[in-house]
């Protein structure tokens, strides 16, 4: 996929993660919450990577006043503790399918 899009991305992986532990309680609807607060501030998941766009604007969007970055960083701690253990798992599980021919 050539998207930076969160809200495209998301559903796929949240997808993903089901069916591969359709029995964990992990709280993926916390993270699509901060998913959709992300796509409400940064649509096309470009303001905070990029100082301009490509049209030379000045990023972040004007919507955004101040960035807690503490906050921020402590949130996607989280998430991407969620996220990492879903990859090694889906990673670990993938190994099984290969090792046992599943």
């Amino acid at each position: 996929m050539h998207t930076h899009k969160l809200e495209v991305l998301w559903p796929r992986a949240r997808r993903a993660i089901e069916e591969a532990f359709p029995n964990d309680p992990t709280d993926l609807d916390t993270v699509e919450a901060i998913v959709e607060e992300l796509v409400e501030v940064d649509p096309a998941s470009m303001s905070f990577r990029y100082s301009r766009g490509r049209k030379g604007e000045v990023n972040p969007t004007e919507r955004v006043a101040r960035v807690n970055v503490a906050h921020i960083a402590s949130v996607m701690l989280q998430v991407g503790i969620i996220l990492d253990g879903a990859a090694d798992g889906m990673s670990e599980l993938a190994a099984e399918t290969n090792d046992f021919g599943r």
